[in-house]
């Protein structure tokens, strides 16, 4: 027999096909269904560290070492041109090899410059990442206690990347800031 005489045979697999589509569709529509039971909320780690009184404390102390290390970058840029100043005072006095020396001088102070400006920057960097990263640890460790409160099955960070609307309810970074603030965690 022959796939296209056989008219019965093909009912049957549109029959069966037909069926299982419809099969398929429900059970992706309970399913849908289901997930979109699930309450999800959302917390914007940002405004949490911008707006809580830790994270604000986080921002001082970092502000403070950036002063302290500027101070310092700022002292050393004034001993090279004070250096560089005095080398042209005395170019025309200076033998030429006394002058080469006084220049290669001049010119690795200005690249140890230029590498404790870098040096600075980066630890600068690594600290204010290392206090930011401590107070999301404790954020997180807050998360739980809003889970139960608000029966909460999935808490995503609000990133518009990922998450392009969200309602005002299911928002909870001024809870998160609320309880951060109450828990009075210092750093």
């Amino acid at each position: 027999m022959r796939w296209g005489t056989n008219t019965g045979r093909r009912r049957k697999v549109l029959h069966v096909t037909t069926v299982l589509a419809s099969f398929l569709c429900l059970f992706q529509f309970v399913w849908l269904r289901e997930a979109s039971a699930e309450k999800v909320y959302v917390v914007d780690i940002q405004q949490v560290v911008a707006k809580s009184n830790a994270g604000t404390a986080v921002r001082k102390r970092v502000e403070k070492e950036a002063v302290k290390r500027k101070a310092k970058i700022e002292r050393l840029k004034l001993e090279v041109e004070e250096f560089e100043k005095k080398l042209a005072k005395q170019a025309s006095l200076l033998s030429q090899a006394a002058l080469l020396e006084k220049k290669d001088a001049l010119f690795q102070r200005k690249k140890d410059l230029s590498r404790t400006v870098q040096d600075e920057q980066e630890f600068l960097k690594r600290e204010s990442a290392k206090a930011v990263t401590g107070l999301v640890k404790k954020i997180q460790e807050l998360l739980p206690e809003l889970v139960e409160k608000r029966g909460a099955d999935v808490i995503m960070e609000r990133d518009p990347k990922v998450v392009v609307y969200v309602a005002d309810e299911f928002d909870l970074t001024d809870e998160v800031v609320e309880l951060l603030n109450e828990r009075s965690i210092s750093f």
